[in-house]
């Protein structure tokens, strides 16, 4: 698949998303912009397995290699990380925008 259809297929998924979990999706996608990590292969979800399991779909769709694995902490709670192959990560610009609006609202 190539960087168009990845892109046509994430914003079909994302267009179906409920608002709180495109909002979170877009912090996710920022914060992963912001130090690089798409270039990395790996960052730490901050937020609930409910939500990432909605927006999880999208990140396949920009990054058909991630995957989340999960580090019991303690009873119940959960550090959930996400990898991928270095450099498969792809954004597209618009949704860098968007992400990046909504972090300063």
């Amino acid at each position: 698949m190539d960087k168009i259809d990845r892109e046509n297929n994430f914003y079909a998924i994302y267009n179906n998303l409920d608002k709180y979990s495109q909002i979170k999706l877009d912090h996710f996608i920022a914060g992963v912009e912001e130090v690089g990590q798409n270039f990395v292969g790996e960052t730490i979800y901050n937020g609930t397995r409910e939500v990432l399991d909605r927006f999880m779909p999208c990140l396949q769709a920009i990054s058909p290699t991630i995957y989340i694995s999960m580090t019991n902490i303690d009873d119940n709670n959960y550090l959930h990380k996400l990898n991928w192959e270095p450099n498969d990560f792809t954004i597209p610009a618009d949704v860098l925008v968007r992400a990046y609006e909504r972090l300063n609202v």
